[in-house]
């Protein structure tokens, strides 16, 4: 029978013999099972001898994938290049990666001047036409109608992806190479506040409790005043009636000792009033302020803004303090919760003046409500004592004239 070699190849679902240049083998020699061994490997592209694997068929080429990331499209655009400018693509489904273009740059490739395709494939090629088979070889046998209907339609359709604008991407390069910053020396004042500040937010437990007061008295009796040519703000009566309220409540009216784990009482009422000023938040101290009228209150504050805005306060003037009063209602907040000023052991947040509607007699009636929110040490407050230095400030505020006599 000779030393022939068979061999039984695959191509567009069919399958031919070829002939060695002395003898022609005929598909007789392959037994039942060695055929349908040989069909299958054939269908999967591998060739056979009596069932023997030779060698697989070539994968197929598959054209270059130009779809691009965001980030290698803006790197492309920025040095000019065409995704056929990039020689090495191993993004998955052959798309384009940044590190493939960072990789084109660092190689030295120059762009080409090419524009980026409108329309990308990923397709296989058709296959390409068998080799005509010597004349005396046999008829291969005949494709399947579902082989030969995919072979006739071809490649899918390709799926356009529009390029980006190179103009776009240059316009946002531009505008990323433009931005800028300032950096702003941090002062002394503001490091120990920071310090402060975090100190007080780490390691005190803080609770928080409001109460609405209706200031419709006060607002009255302040323009009565001003008619007689006396000029008193809201938040010179706050000061006034917290530190009434803390006269009262003595238990509240403390400071947190660290060294001892235990609260300390004030001998006397000095609050903290918060000042914003160009270096940062200081908090200049009204002494004895229960014992002062509104309008020592007054003129005491007044001194110690002008003091604090110039930076001429001495150091007993905002070093100590009991309680703190941060009045933000003249910049248009109606409520918020400020932090701790250690070692003290609470501090006022106090809310604008805003129109509410409520219920008197079963009739609606507008109040001007201000709303007050006290941030407390839970070391040294609970609930009960909080509430009744709210309780105690509320009243006081609700009959201002009362003020005006203590």
């Amino acid at each position: 029978r000779g030393t022939e070699t068979q061999v039984i190849t695959a191509g567009a679902g069919a399958v031919g013999t070829m002939q060695s240049a002395s003898t022609q083998l005929g598909l007789r020699l392959l037994g039942t099972n060695q055929w349908a061994l040989a069909c299958c490997l054939a269908h999967q592209g591998v060739a056979a001898l009596n069932g023997q694997r030779l060698f697989a068929a070539a994968a197929p080429e598959h054209t270059a994938n130009h779809r691009l990331g965001p980030a290698a499209r803006l790197l492309m655009a920025q040095e000019g290049l065409s995704p056929s400018d990039i020689p090495k693509i191993t993004g998955p489904k052959s798309i384009i990666t940044v590190w493939d273009v960072k990789e084109a740059i660092a190689a030295g490739v120059k762009p080409s001047g090419k524009p980026p395709p409108a329309a990308h494939v990923a397709a296989t090629p058709p296959p390409k036409p068998a080799q005509p088979a010597a004349a005396h070889a046999p008829a291969a046998p005949q494709s399947s109608p579902a082989a030969a209907a995919t072979a006739a339609a071809g490649p899918a359709p390709p799926h356009p992806v529009l390029p980006a604008s190179a103009a776009a991407a240059k316009a946002v390069v531009a505008v990323a190479s433009t931005a800028s910053y300032i950096d702003l020396p941090v002062s002394q004042i503001r490091k120990v506040i920071a310090q402060r500040l975090l100190e007080s937010k780490t390691t005190i437990p803080g609770l928080y409790l409001a109460v609405d007061v209706e200031m419709d008295n006060l607002l009255s009796l302040r323009k009565t005043l001003a008619d007689q040519g006396i000029k008193l703000s809201v938040n010179d009566f706050v000061l006034k009636a917290i530190a009434m309220a803390l006269h009262e409540v003595p238990a509240a009216n403390a400071l947190w000792d660290s060294k001892k784990q235990e609260a300390v009482l004030a001998q006397s009422v000095d609050i903290s009033v918060a000042v914003a000023t160009d270096r940062g938040l200081i908090t200049p101290i009204v002494r004895s302020a229960h014992t002062k009228s509104v309008s020592q209150i007054s003129k005491d504050v007044k001194d110690l803004v002008t003091k604090a805005k110039a930076n001429k306060l001495k150091p007993e003037e905002f070093q100590g303090g009991s309680f703190t009063v941060s009045n933000l209602g003249m910049f248009g907040v109606q409520q918020f919760s400020a932090i701790i000023n250690p070692p003290q052991g609470a501090i006022l947040a106090v809310g604008g003046t805003q129109q509410l509607v409520r219920l008197e007699g079963g009739r609606p009636k507008a109040h001007s409500i201000m709303t007050a929110t006290v941030s407390a040490d839970h070391r040294m407050y609970d609930g009960q004592l909080g509430s009744q230095v709210l309780q105690a400030f509320k009243r006081h505020l609700q009959t201002p004239i009362n003020l005006l006599m203590e």
